[in-house]
């Protein structure tokens, strides 16, 4: 996929996917866990310009 969201995609799933596992209490939520998925979501966001 070549548009804005074919790109922003992969981080939106992954995203999702973990706060569920951290609502549903499948994984354990800190705060470190917070800023590296926000570090992930934001690199992958980032590179959207660069195509």
């Amino acid at each position: 996929m070549s548009t804005a969201l074919g790109s922003a995609l992969p981080g939106s799933v992954l995203l999702l996917t973990v706060a569920y596992a951290m609502l549903t209490g499948a994984e354990s939520a800190s705060v470190a866990k917070a800023l590296f998925l926000v570090m992930i979501v934001g690199g992958v966001v980032g590179l959207q310009p660069a195509h």
